[in-house]
């Protein structure tokens, strides 16, 4: 036999997305971005990639970071509802790391390594690593760290892709 409360939502699910639903509909940006990973996911609404992506983009249009993170993510690694594309994912992650941001930051950093979306500049993967790391980053250390170790045993040319060392 099935249980009903399974395969429904709960009265308290459904008055939580309905609430969720119209602050982000009133311009609420965190409300904005949770229902556009709602959407996302699937979870409490049928899955829309659209969807997801018209208001994860409302949350990012109004500065919030997190949401700009998620729209770079889309442009990178799937294109879910968006066309594949390093440039407009380095564009999002750009704005979401110059508030501070470490997973874009990090992210961001890793594009001008490997100059995806962004001209390749190593120096510049560094400059963004190491702010992700200041903030406690694993990821941005560890790569800032990887870097740094390879140039020093001579495995990256920066003089000859960069004009110039990277510095420490």
């Amino acid at each position: 036999q099935v249980n009903p409360n399974e395969t429904k939502l709960s009265l308290n699910q459904e008055k939580g997305i309905d609430i969720q639903i119209t602050a982000a509909e009133q311009g609420d940006a965190h409300a904005q971005y949770v229902l556009g990973v709602m959407y996302y996911e699937g979870n409490g609404v049928a899955q829309d990639y659209k969807e997801a992506l018209k208001w994860c983009r409302k949350a990012a249009e109004q500065g919030v970071a997190y949401a700009q993170m998620y729209l770079g993510n889309r442009y990178y690694n799937d294109g879910q509802g968006v066309t594949h594309s390093y440039k407009e994912a380095a564009k999002w992650y750009r704005k979401a790391a110059e508030q501070g941001y470490p997973p874009a930051q990090y992210r961001l950093g890793n594009l001008y390594y490997s100059g995806q979306g962004v001209a390749q500049d190593y120096n510049e993967a560094v400059k963004w690593w190491d702010k992700a790391a200041d903030q406690g980053h694993l990821e941005g250390l560890l790569f800032w760290e990887f870097v740094k170790e390879r140039v020093n045993s001579g495995q990256e040319d920066t003089k000859e892709k960069q004009g110039g060392a990277v510095e420490f």
